[in-house]
């Protein structure tokens, strides 16, 4: 296994939304240098500190041909039941229903933790969050700043304008079609 070093670090490759790599490109010789590189990335680039994340909204087997070799799998709301396609038959039966997420609770997911699928949530990070704590930044970095509660709130703190701090809303149908899923 790869121990990072200052001479040879962790390189993180992130590719956002596979399909247009894979699956949309029309150019089956550019498809088959990137399905190549890709399976050899994924295959042997760990041992050399390489760790790759792959997302896309639509995860077929077209789309996303090394599923096998991702160690992780995350898997946001999806317009329909996609939970055995991205952890394997039975996910859907055992209560992974990545459908019934609501639209309102971005962040909100089912990943493979290793030992198991679980629930999680991670931060969703708004234009008016970081707008709030870039203000913050400059405003505790000003000389002759007076550091007031305002000017010091951590970034979890700052409410998004128009949105209501609750705790999570009941599972409803999401009717919405758009998907947010990663292999």
């Amino acid at each position: 296994d790869h121990v990072p070093s200052p001479g040879c670090p962790v390189r993180l490759v992130i590719i956002d939304e596979l399909a247009v790599l894979t699956a949309l490109t029309t150019d089956a010789k550019a498809v088959k240098e990137v399905t190549t590189a890709l399976g050899t990335l994924q295959s042997m680039g760990r041992a050399g500190g390489y760790n790759v994340i792959l997302t896309s909204v639509e995860a077929t087997k077209e789309v996303v041909r090394w599923r096998g070799l991702c160690d992780g799998r995350i898997c946001f709301r999806t317009s329909e039941a996609a939970s055995d396609l991205i952890f394997g038959e039975g996910a859907h039966k055992r209560g992974i229903h990545t459908e019934t997420i609501p639209r309102t609770m971005p962040g909100v997911a089912y990943a493979d933790t290793g030992t198991g699928l679980t629930r999680v949530r991670g931060m969703h990070i708004t234009d008016h969050h970081i707008t709030a704590l870039t203000g913050a930044l400059h405003h505790a970095h000003t000389p002759a700043a007076t550091h007031t509660p305002a000017a010091t709130r951590t970034l979890g703190a700052v409410p998004d304008p128009g949105t209501e701090t609750t705790s999570e809303p009941e599972h409803q149908g999401d009717t919405d079609t758009d998907a947010d899923t990663a292999a």
